[in-house]
């Protein structure tokens, strides 16, 4: 593979011909990237909407992990491939395909992009179902914590690997470029009185479901972690 390029409806590769005494050892093959209709780009982004990190990466438009770039690698290389070797036994595209594999992996947001599909779709998107989702009153609150708990699935580590270099970055607490913008004055009240309760503040979220889920959670990590803060105080006072 000699060079890899986009186009407008589709990609470009420049693929060595392979024969070495020809005037001209390079060959073109070219890919055409069909953009998705409505409900195609529905049924995508509610692919996307499944994986926490997969949206995180695609915001970052960082190279996506193998697993996660599955699911927009066909759009890119399951397609018919011309090249100019003309050849019926063409061994060329197969070259330009796994080129365009890694493309789509490296450069996601651009792929999209030929889909038809924005960076703010894609946000609005993703983000949308999100808010519709948590909203929702058909699904009790302990099923409403389950699906952002099973979005993230494996990817826990990954997302932790995620905040770690924001905070490397100072992306966490970056302020953006309207915080300035925002004036805020406070003065003591002429009477203390008892803040309200977290239900009350956000009457559409599953807040007391998300405590109790919290409460459960801090006490299975104490109970597991207890005996093992246990034996390392024993084996120190051995020593």
């Amino acid at each position: 593979m000699k060079e890899f390029q986009l186009e407008p409806h589709g990609w470009k590769a420049t693929v060595s011909s392979g024969v070495r005494d020809s005037e001209d050892n390079n060959v073109e093959c070219k890919g055409h990237v069909n953009p998705l209709d409505d409900i195609e780009k529905k049924t995508l982004l509610e692919q996307l909407a499944e994986s926490a990190y997969l949206v995180y990466t695609l915001m970052e438009n960082k190279p996506l992990p193998p697993e996660e770039a599955a699911i927009l690698i066909p759009f890119a290389t399951e397609m018919q491939v011309t090249c100019t070797c003309e050849s019926e036994a063409c061994e060329h595209a197969e070259a330009a395909r796994i080129a365009a594999a890694s493309w789509a992996t490296r450069e996601p947001l651009a792929l999209l992009s030929l889909l038809g599909i924005t960076r703010t779709a894609l946000l609005d998107s993703v983000f949308g179902s999100w808010a519709a989702e948590s909203e929702g009153k058909a699904l009790p609150g302990a099923a409403l914590l389950q699906r952002p708990a099973a979005r993230a699935g494996g990817n826990v580590s990954a997302i932790m690997d995620y905040i770690a270099e924001s905070v490397q970055d100072s992306a966490l607490h970056k302020p953006g470029h309207r915080l300035t913008e925002v004036e805020l004055r406070l003065k003591a009240p002429s009477k203390m009185t008892p803040p309200p309760k977290l239900a009350s503040l956000l009457p559409q979220a599953p807040t007391d479901a998300a405590l109790t889920h919290l409460r459960e959670q801090m006490s299975k990590r104490a109970t597991e972690w207890a005996p093992h803060s246990a034996q390392t105080k024993s084996g120190s006072k051995t020593k």
